[in-house]
């Protein structure tokens, strides 16, 4: 998976309505008219603490979990009814980082591998909007920096 990019989705679109018939004068010039699409995330807090998504929960849960699967969140369970997704979590600094040998370890090897982290992906829906709350395997808030690289990634990828 890699990020969007705007240009090449305008210029498939136009080459598939080319394709079905239209002139391409004419499907350029509809593609390139189109109103820019606004927003439907917004985050809570600075530095981001949950992520609220203008979408009935039906919606949002289904956009979370295209959410993180783009993300690179690798998604162990999950539960609809209570609204939570249990994801595992790899900071990216220390990802690809190999765990250390058996002598690395006897001897005070390399102390920052990457370690897996759960997290519980709680959303939640009220009055036609819904919020999407990272929390710690136990439940409780994840304000952590981890925390908040998963916050900051869920919101770029639902906007």
């Amino acid at each position: 998976m890699r990020p969007r990019e705007p240009q090449l989705e305008i210029e498939m679109l136009s080459q598939l309505m080319t394709r079905l018939g239209t002139k391409p004068a004419v499907a350029h010039t509809a593609v390139a008219s189109a109103p820019e699409q606004p927003e439907h995330a917004h985050a809570i807090g600075d530095p981001p603490q949950a992520v609220e998504v203008d979408e009935p929960f039906d919606r949002a849960w289904r956009r979370v979990g295209l959410a993180l699967d783009r993300g690179g969140f690798t998604v162990e369970d999950r539960d609809r009814s209570g609204g939570l997704y249990y994801v595992r979590y790899i900071n990216p600094k220390f990802a690809g980082k190999d765990e250390p040998g058996w002598w690395a370890k006897l001897f005070g090897g390399d102390k920052n591998v990457a370690t897996p982290q759960r997290y519980r992906i709680a959303v939640k829906s009220s009055n036609g909007k819904t919020t999407v709350t990272v929390l710690n395997s136990d439940g409780s808030a994840g304000t952590g920096d981890n925390g908040r690289l998963i916050t900051e990634q869920l919101l770029k990828e639902l906007r």
